[in-house]
């Protein structure tokens, strides 16, 4: 029932931008670096009894290696994505983090596979809503920093995704609990070379970034089971939630051209995620 994709599409995106709010608050009141690495050990305690109740996986090593790939790449993304917002707004933050898909729509064109037409279309109208949602506002920080890491962090996510996708012998709860623990292990040297630890009122933001992560990706299995296409095209909206909550959190008044950025480029990211889809 398209209506049931819809409701979890909505409640996926919801997740998703309500954890980036929770990221960014801890990120700039406690480090990036210790935002990151208590993120993804709580973010292990959620996804373990997801991945026992998917059974031990019976995959060939080259899965293994995909997924153990597909952790570098988030542990990138996570990095970049929690030192870009303390230097630049949430919200353009995530709009830039946002254009991963259409960043791996254009890696799997230029691995093989046919995009069309219309896909190279609408990547072509995501760079042209970047282009306008990065210029500097008077309210919204944008600094060339904030836009580095942002489509750095994208490029990541991007490569967790293409990844993550061709682990096709692993279930998707394993291939999050492999990224998830390789993530750890890369930020685990630097977490103890920099006693990163968090303070104990900090663990509300840490645990809600992680427990709405990871109910993101169950929403969006959930809707993917009733339309893969509706539920991919509504949970990608979650770059728009947060430019609302965080106009509203952390004061981020948008420029009337970064509006039109924001919103050229959300379109773009729908249309590709939905050509993709079908």
């Amino acid at each position: 029932m398209p209506a049931v994709a819809v409701v979890f599409g909505l409640l996926c995106a919801a997740s998703w931008g309500s954890s980036s709010i929770f990221g960014a608050r801890a990120s700039r009141a406690h480090g990036a670096l210790a935002t990151a690495f208590w993120v993804q050990i709580v973010g292990i305690a959620f996804i373990v009894p997801l991945a026992i109740g998917a059974g031990r996986p019976d995959a060939p090593r080259d899965d293994w290696l995909l997924a153990a790939l597909a952790g570098v790449a988030y542990l990138g993304g996570s990095a970049c994505w929690t030192f870009a917002v303390r230097v630049g707004a949430v919200g353009i933050v995530t709009m830039l983090v946002a254009t991963d898909g259409a960043i791996a729509a254009t890696a799997s064109a230029l691995l093989g596979e046919r995009i069309g037409l219309p896909v190279a279309l609408g990547l072509a109208v995501i760079v042209s809503g970047v282009l306008l949602a990065t210029r500097p506002g008077k309210h919204a920080r944008v600094t060339g920093a904030a836009v580095a890491l942002g489509l750095l962090g994208a490029a990541s996510f991007a490569t967790v995704f293409v990844a993550g996708g061709n682990a096709e012998g692993l279930d998707l709860a394993w291939v999050l609990l492999v990224a998830r623990v390789i993530a750890t292990l890369g930020l685990l040297p630097f977490a103890i070379a920099m006693r990163a630890g968090i303070p104990r009122a900090a663990f509300r933001d840490v645990t809600l970034m992680a427990g709405c992560d990871v109910a993101g990706y169950a929403f969006f299995l959930l809707g993917a089971n009733r339309s893969v296409a509706i539920a991919s095209v509504i949970g990608a909206q979650y770059a728009l939630i947060t430019v609302i909550i965080s106009s509203i959190t952390f004061h981020e008044r948008l420029s009337r051209t970064q509006i039109a950025g924001v919103a050229l480029t959300l379109s773009g990211v729908a249309t590709v995620a939905a050509l993709q889809a079908v």
